[in-house]
């Protein structure tokens, strides 16, 4: 379980990726409360960080519009879901593992769940610690914290920690795009000449630009797999092409991005300062 968003489409769409998983389970999932094949909500709003491609702000005021179109679409969702509003909460989603458990008859529940899906972990091993049979929780959320800096400030360490692991990788293995080069001084290039006029992106269409906020939103670090890729588009970038990171990737493309379907309201925060992002 992840999300929060619909997972029995996700599953179908990424089938392969639970290959392993298979040879030793059968893998059940539901779809939460308010999304898809459950009681789905329909917000009248799409989610703001859907129509929008970026989610580093160059300045407070940006941030700004877009926490007031975050509120809306929460207030939105929270109208459209009728009775629903308030009964959509971790503690529920609890119960509602719980109930896939004996409508299969298990004597333990065995899970795995990522992102959101350890705050359901969490909250089921909590009200059903003797039902708890294997789990597995990557990457749990903290949702106790109501401080966003004290939320983003360890991811902004891990980001730069990514970072630096990425250059090396890029030092040692002779398929990197940018192998023998600075990877750290080619990053800083690029993000401060995207910053003072966004780079053209003409594989993007007619007059296409990249700015040093869109790149900064779609330099992905965290997953190893990514680096050739992102080695490419840092590449690139560098020559005067940012038409890789002005194209949005469709791998792990977020289930709700369509934001016809709720989920509970959200607001990204202004990221934290390091070399990922610099400004001002």
């Amino acid at each position: 379980m992840g999300g929060p968003a619909q997972q029995i489409s996700v599953l179908r769409a990424a089938k392969k990726a639970f290959a392993d998983l298979t040879r030793w389970f059968d893998v059940v999932v539901f779809d939460p409360r308010g999304f898809e094949a459950s009681t789905g909500v329909r917000c009248p709003d799409p989610a703001p960080w859907a129509t929008n491609a970026e989610w580093v702000f160059p300045d407070r005021a940006t941030y700004a519009r877009y926490t007031e179109q975050n509120r809306r679409f929460g207030l939105g969702c929270a109208d459209a879901a009728g009775p629903l509003a308030g009964n959509l909460d971790s503690g529920q989603g609890a119960h509602d593992l719980e109930a896939v458990r004996v409508a299969l008859g298990e004597q333990q529940l065995t899970y795995y769940g990522n992102s959101y899906g350890t705050v359901l972990g969490v909250a089921y091993a909590e009200k059903f610690s003797s039902r708890v049979g294997r789990m597995y929780l990557d990457s749990p959320i903290d949702h106790t914290s109501r401080s966003w800096t004290e939320w983003l400030l360890p991811r902004a360490t891990v980001k730069e920690d990514n970072l630096h692991r990425f250059a090396e990788w890029c030092a040692t293995d002779q398929s990197c795009a940018l192998h023998g080069r600075d990877v750290l001084k080619v990053w800083d290039e690029v993000m401060g000449r995207a910053a003072e006029r966004p780079i053209p992106a003409p594989g993007a269409g007619a007059g296409a630009a990249t700015g040093a906020t869109l790149i900064a939103s779609r330099a992905t670090v965290t997953f190893d797999a990514t680096w050739p890729e992102l080695a490419k588009s840092l590449a690139e970038a560098y020559a005067g092409d940012a038409t890789r990171f002005a194209k949005p990737s469709t791998v792990g493309a977020d289930p709700i991005s369509a934001g016809s379907r709720t989920a509970p309201s959200r607001t990204r925060p202004h990221t934290a300062r390091s070399r990922l992002w610099k400004s001002g």
